[in-house]
This record gives structure tokens, sequence and C-alpha cells, in this order.
């Protein structure tokens, strides 16, 4: 089993284990609680929370089908999952119409050089691609990673 497989199934593994949890739900109601607080109390607590982590990671299933804005159909989406407090890197994973694309987003001061944040998993995709069998792969399926540094 390569390295790249074993990654993939831990991840998976961790990801539905995180949805299964109360974690995200008792997170997400403390966090918006706190909007209500005076400011330098919201401040603690996001800072406690974002102390908590060193990136966000989403992965969104979204339309498999075209949705059509002022009867246009959108070619393609891409996001970037917020973030806040002292978390410095965001990594969004979105499908639509069947094609993925990642976003990433990274603090510039932590992260000097997004690009091979990306090309490292480019070489983790292209890995994973190579244990799919060919019958279930989709001809002319696309990924992109795009990036924003701030």
């Amino acid at each position: 089993m390569s390295g790249s497989y074993r990654r993939l199934i831990e991840v998976h593994k961790r990801m539905n284990e995180i949805k299964q949890s109360r974690d995200g739900a008792v997170s997400y109601t403390l966090l918006s609680a706190s909007g209500l607080t005076p400011e330098p109390i919201e401040r603690r607590i996001v800072d406690f929370f974002s102390g908590k982590g060193t990136a966000v990671v989403t992965n969104v299933p979204g339309p498999s089908k075209a949705v059509y804005l002022s009867g246009v159909p959108v070619r393609s989406v891409l996001v970037w999952a917020p973030t806040s407090g002292h978390i410095g890197m965001s990594v969004s994973i979105f499908s639509y119409q069947r094609e993925v694309t990642i976003g990433l987003m990274v603090d510039a001061a932590l992260v000097p050089d997004p690009g091979e944040v990306i090309a490292q998993l480019k070489r983790e995709l292209d890995a994973l691609e190579k244990l799919q069998p060919l019958s279930s792969r989709r001809p002319g399926a696309v990924t992109r990673a795009t990036s924003a540094a701030g």
C-alpha cells in the first residue's frame, strides 16, 4: 500500500470522525455566540479556538449539474474557506459538475511559498490517480489548484 493511499485513508477516517462528533456544532455555536460579546471577550474566544489548530480544511460537495445565474450557466466555482485568529492556512475542496477545485489560502508570513504546497498537493493527487482503476476514471476530468497569499 502506497504512502499516498495510506494518507488518503487516514484523512478520510479522521474527517468522518469529525463529521460524526459534536465538536463542529459546539464550536460553531460558541463562536457564533462570541459575536454577541464585547470585542475584548470575542477576541479572547477566537484566540482560544484558533490557538488549537494550524489550518482550516473543508470539503464541500457541490452540485453535480450546472447552476444558472441570470440565465447563464456557471462554468466553474472557486472557493476559499475563511480563517480567523492565528490560523495560517485554509484548504478548500469543492466539487461542481463532477470537477474538483482546490483553493489554498495562506498567511504569507507563515507560508512564503504557497506554490510549493500546491506542487506537493499535485504530486499526491497524481499518485492517487494512478491507484484509481482505469474503468472508473472520468475522461477529461479536471482538478485545479489555486492559491492566494496575503
